[in-house]
């Protein structure tokens, strides 16, 4: 009777090497689900990530209209150099430029006081049509002394040039124009790769580019046309 029983034990016991084995086993399904885990929060991320950096990406469109319910005024140029603030398109409708700026102004008489700017300007990488390049915004409060002695609009943006340049942020990066303008200078006519145009003198105006954001290699890689116009209060 005690020997059939010993036997028994002997049968239903695990060997060292069935030990062992399941015990590689569960080692093995826990370290796999352990890494798919890592690797679907690591996708999780690079993903949010990437569309976190999409929508501040293309948020450009939503900025542009909170700056033009603040503002009263527009003018567009031609780019943000000197030479071309000063051939002022603000009563030039349908023409196109790189630098748009909105301003906050007061009209007294026959004159204007101008008391904050704040502009986009677009710098391109290339020469060609069209043009990759940034797109900055900057804010700028004009100088008590520049509102009391009615300051042109042009002269503020020139004088102020280096102090509105440096405060500049990046707000779309990758931005491709598909706009272009016709400029004649003498007898030769240059076209010009644009992603402001004006609509009605110094009230509305539109921004028309594709902007790309994402990694191609994280296959978020995205490319989104952009185009809105934008109306001043006056």
């Amino acid at each position: 009777m005690i020997h059939r029983t010993s036997r028994r034990i002997r049968r239903s016991a695990y060997t060292l090497v069935e030990v062992m084995i399941s015990t590689s086993v569960s080692l093995l399904v826990v370290g796999a689900s352990l890494w798919l885990l890592v690797a679907g929060v690591r996708s999780s991320t690079l993903a949010t990530s990437g569309s976190i950096n999409d929508l501040a990406q293309w948020g450009i469109a939503s900025r542009l209209w909170v700056d033009a319910r603040i503002a009263n005024g527009i003018t567009i140029y031609q780019s943000y150099t000197a030479p071309d603030v000063d051939m002022w398109l603000r009563r030039v409708v349908n023409d196109g430029g790189n630098f748009m700026v909105f301003t906050l102004s007061t009209p007294v008489v026959d004159k204007t006081r101008y008391s904050k700017i704040t502009g986009y300007y677009f710098t391109p990488t290339t020469s060609t049509v069209p043009a990759t390049g940034t797109i900055y915004r900057f804010d700028f409060t004009v100088s008590s002394t520049d509102q009391a002695s009615f300051k042109r609009l042009e002269d503020i943006l020139k004088d102020n040039r280096t102090t509105i340049m440096a405060s500049a942020t990046i707000v779309a990066a990758n931005v491709t124009t598909f706009m272009t303008t016709s400029v004649i200078s003498g007898n030769s006519t240059t076209t010009l790769a644009n992603v402001f145009l004006t609509r009605a003198a110094g009230t509305a105006a539109t921004l028309a580019c594709s902007v790309a954001a994402g990694n191609a290699a994280q296959k978020t890689f995205q490319q989104k046309v952009i185009e809105a116009t934008f109306f001043i209060r006056g």
